[in-house]
C-alpha cells in the first residue's frame, strides 16, 4: 500500500511527506503516530482489523482532528469503524459495494442481502456485526457466473475445463441482474480480472455513506 500509494500521489502532482510502518497487532500505536508531521494535508491509513481502530483513534488523540484521513480498501469492512463514534467522523474509505442499502437500493441487492443475512446497514442480521460487503457479492457472483458458464459451455467433466474457460473469455460482459447484483461486471479475457463500479465512502453521522461512484471503465488498468 505504501509504495503504490506513493506512486499514485506523485503521479497526480502530490507529495508524500512521511511514511510510518507499524507491526501487526501493535497494542499501542501512539508512539508510531506521535512523530507524524502535522503540516500535512491528509493521512493515508493502511491498517486492517483491530489495528485500524487503534490507529484511527490514536491519530485523533495526537491532534489530527481537522486533517483528511483516508483508509485503504476494506478497512471499513474488517473492523467496526463506526463504533469509534466521533473519532472517525469524516474518515474516507472505499469499497466495491455500498454499506447502506439506501445508497444503492435495487431488487437485486435486496434479494442478495436477504439471502445471506445482511441488513440495510451492511450488518449481519441477528448479531449486528459488520460485514465485508465488498467480498460478499463476489462470492455470490462466482457461483452464479460459474453456473451460467457451465450451462452455456455444455461442461460435463474436467475434460471440458478448457471449453469452459474459452466460453467465459468469449462472454466477458455481465449486466446487472440477480446473478450480478452489484452492477455490470466485466471479466477481462486476457487475465480473468474482473472490473465493476467502485464507491468512495465516508463516515457520516455514524454510518458509512457513499460520497461518489467511480464507474467501471474508470477503474480499468
Amino acid at each position: 500500500n505504501r509504495d503504490a500509494w506513493t506512486r499514485w500521489v506523485e503521479a497526480s502532482g502530490g507529495a508524500v511527506i512521511q511514511s510510518q510502518s507499524m507491526a501487526v497487532n501493535t497494542a499501542d500505536p501512539l508512539p508510531y503516530v506521535a512523530g507524524l508531521d502535522h503540516s500535512v494535508d491528509g493521512i493515508y491509513v493502511a491498517l486492517l482489523g483491530p489495528d485500524s481502530l487503534r490507529g484511527l483513534s490514536a491519530l485523533r488523540q495526537v491532534g489530527f482532528t481537522a486533517k483528511q484521513i483516508v483508509t485503504a480498501d476494506a478497512v471499513f469492512a474488517v473492523a467496526d469503524t463506526p463504533s469509534l463514534g466521533k473519532e472517525v467522523e469524516g474518515v474516507w474509505g472505499g469499497a466495491s459495494a455500498p454499506f447502506e442499502l439506501s445508497d444503492k437500493d435495487t431488487p437485486y441487492l435486496r434479494a442478495m442481502r436477504k439471502a445471506v443475512g445482511i441488513d440495510e446497514h451492511g450488518r449481519e442480521v441477528g448479531t449486528h456485526r459488520t460485514c465485508t460487503i465488498g467480498d460478499i457479492w463476489p462470492a455470490w457472483e462466482n457461483f452464479g457466473l460459474l453456473k451460467k458458464s457451465i450451462e452455456g459451455s455444455g461442461w460435463k467433466t474436467r475434460d471440458d475445463n478448457l471449453t469452459l474457460i474459452k466460453y467465459i473469455e468469449a462472454n466477458p460482459n455481465y449486466p446487472e441482474s440477480e446473478v450480478c447484483p452489484q452492477g455490470n461486471l466485466y471479466i477481462r479475457p486476457a487475465d480473468h480480472q474482473g472490473f465493476c463500479d467502485y464507491y468512495v465512502l465516508r463516515v457520516k453521522d455514524g454510518a458509512i455513506r457513499v460520497e461518489s461512484r467511480i464507474p467501471q471503465e474508470a477503474g480499468m488498468y
